[in-house]
Parts: structure tokens; C-alpha cells; sequence
């Protein structure tokens, strides 16, 4: 039988908004990437940043141009964090793809 673990009573969370305040240490590099992946599954989503150079190797297949991509990084977020991520990109493309008369 598995012991039961002692589980602590987390404190209410605080009632109104909550601002995250993002501490970025010098040493997180951009990283540059033209091409993303996602992979979904019930729980979460894996996105696969990567760099393609068409110099790189490319050859032909049945289905048609087949060109290697450096994988750059990899980011798997909780199903739920994946989705208020699309929903915040959405929001944001459509603000900056409206005509000013649109937003005002």
C-alpha cells in the first residue's frame, strides 16, 4: 500500500487580478526560428521550434521537396495553457490586422 502523502492546505488565492512579473536573467538568449510544429494529445501540446535553411540538403520524394530543419527548441505546455495561448494569439494578430478605424 502507498503511503498517503501529507498534503498542506494552499492558501486561498487573492481575490481580483493577479500580475506575473516576468525575472529574466541575462543569460536567456532570443531564439530565432521560422518554422513551428505542434503536436496536440488530450493533456497537452508539444510545439517544435525550428530553423530552416533552404541551402541546407533538400531532396525529392514521391509526396514532393523534402528539406532538413534544425531543431532549435521545444516547448510542451499543459493543454490548458495551450489554449489561452492560441486564444492570446488570436486576440493579439487580430489588433494588429485591423484597420485603425476598426479599433477605435
Amino acid at each position: 500500500m502507498c503511503p498517503t502523502p501529507d498534503i498542506k492546505r494552499q492558501p486561498d488565492p487573492p481575490k481580483g487580478s493577479v500580475k506575473i512579473i516576468i525575472d529574466e536573467p541575462q543569460t536567456v538568449e532570443r531564439i530565432y526560428s521560422n518554422h513551428v510544429e505542434l503536436r496536440l494529445s488530450p493533456i497537452d501540446a508539444t510545439l517544435s521550434f525550428c530553423d530552416i535553411d533552404p541551402s541546407r540538403a533538400m531532396r525529392e520524394t514521391n509526396e514532393g521537396l523534402e528539406i532538413k530543419a534544425n531543431l532549435k527548441c521545444r516547448i510542451v505546455l499543459p493543454f490548458a495553457v495551450f489554449v489561452s495561448l492560441a486564444q492570446l494569439l488570436t486576440s493579439r494578430v487580430d489588433e494588429v490586422q485591423l484597420p485603425k478605424e476598426v479599433k477605435e
